[in-house]
């Protein structure tokens, strides 16, 4: 039996990573009924299910959403219990965007006050995610609040070869300052139990570096995945996190109930939050050179 010609293209394509939306012979069978390319569109990029390339097979639903860039808002076409759901996303409501990547496999998270979406996508589409992030970056402010930069100078420290790469990029296209650098920090239980004493001496638990930047109008964070690690651990991932200013309404400290001097920061936007886990005197720099700064 003949293969349609549309869904042997589809399948030809197919791979774990995004792809972009140029022609209607791109637009995957699934969706073609609730999407159309038009001229008023930036980017569109078309989310693979999580086949494996060899199990594939043409005629398949291979993929498992779409997102489309506008000029006012973001449109995220997606299939739940085999139904096909078009969410709308304006730029002004987005809170947070976070770009959590590990060495294979990355997830693209856009935070609205009301509804997270998650867009997974492979490390091969790295460059593709940028192109994402830098419009929504765009987009999303919609507010005239500007921070005057500090000296651009950076401690000399010896930070993971991962985040110095995403610090040099990051640099390359955009002035950034520093407004806090959290060293990693050997952490001491607070508990009085032999048994948790002796776990946490032999876990030998660690606080994982961090950096706190700020754009003229946002945070920038570069912080691990899983800020507190045992001896034994080992993290290759590390998550971008982008904050506007105007966006922010509150900030929540808490000291941790299990470790001495480490602290639970809480950014807060209406209904969300952004949780980072720092020391005391991190903690007390982001909230006199930021937060003060914007109330």
């Amino acid at each position: 039996m003949a293969i349609d010609s549309t869904l042997q293209h589809e399948y030809d394509s197919f791979g774990p990573w995004l792809l972009e939306i140029k022609q209607a012979q791109d637009i995957p069978l699934v969706f073609v009924d609730y999407f159309q390319l038009t001229d008023e569109i930036l980017l569109a990029l078309k989310v693979p299910r999580p086949i494996e390339r060899r199990d594939a097979r043409p005629g398949q639903v291979l993929y498992d959403g779409i997102v489309c860039l506008y000029d006012r808002e973001v449109k995220i076409l997606h299939l739940e219990q085999q139904q096909v759901l078009v969410e709308s996303v304006c730029y002004k409501d987005i809170v947070t965007i976070q770009d959590v990547r590990d060495l294979l496999m990355g997830e693209l998270r856009i935070q609205t006050d009301h509804r997270s979406y998650s867009i997974p996508y492979n490390m091969v589409s790295q460059e593709m995610v940028d192109q994402v992030v830098h419009i929504l970056r765009k987009k999303y402010i919609c507010s005239d609040i500007l921070i005057k930069l500090e000296d651009e100078s950076f401690p000399n420290v010896e930070l993971p070869l991962l985040f110095k790469n995403a610090l040099n990029k990051l640099r390359a296209n955009e002035k950034l300052s520093l407004l806090a650098y959290q060293p990693n920090m050997v952490l001491e239980g607070n508990s009085s139990d032999d048994y948790e004493r002796f776990e946490n001496i032999y876990n030998n638990y660690t606080l994982y570096c961090s950096l706190f930047l700020s754009a003229e109008r946002e945070i920038v964070v570069i912080s691990s995945n899983k800020p507190v690690k045992r001896r034994i651990e080992v993290d290759n991932s590390y998550i971008l996190s982008y904050i506007p200013y105007s966006q922010l309404r509150d900030m929540q400290i808490e000291k941790d109930r299990r470790f001495i001097g480490l602290r639970h920061l809480q950014l807060k936007f209406g209904h969300q939050n952004l949780e980072f886990m720092l020391d005391q005197n991190t903690t007390r720099k982001i909230r006199v050179h930021v937060l003060d700064r914007v109330h």
